[in-house]
């Protein structure tokens, strides 16, 4: 089932330039977006379009319409052609974590040895 956030992908990533937000006063990047939809609607299964937020190693920060970025955690092959601002599409929820406002995402078709549930630097 395509699921489809309100207001869908943001193009530019929340900020100037595709660059994520920087919160007033933190100095911190924000991977917040007030406008997106509730982590308590996003469903687990659903597929995705997204666009690349940050990378971080074999992490991909991806905002697909939710409140906060999901993490994709790609093989070091997979990473080649991807940059900030790149769409990706049919994208699966793995997991919503309420508790730790955190979101994994994985490419449809993946297994689960492609990924792991490393450190993802979020706050």
């Amino acid at each position: 089932r395509d699921a489809a956030p309100r207001g869908g992908p943001r193009s530019s990533g929340g900020g100037a330039g595709g660059r994520p937000r920087v919160a007033a006063g933190s100095g911190r990047t924000s991977w917040q977006h007030s406008d997106g939809m509730a982590l308590e609607e996003v469903e687990v299964g659903a597929v995705v379009t997204g666009v690349v937020t940050e990378l971080k190693g074999r992490m991909v920060f991806v905002d697909f319409g939710a409140v906060k970025d999901g993490r994709l955690v790609l093989p070091p092959d997979g990473m080649r052609s991807l940059r900030r601002g790149s769409e990706l599409k049919d994208l699966v929820v793995k997991s919503v974590d309420l508790e730790a406002k955190q979101i994994s995402l994985s490419r449809s078709g993946a297994s689960d040895d492609d990924a792991d549930n490393g450190e993802d630097g979020e706050d």
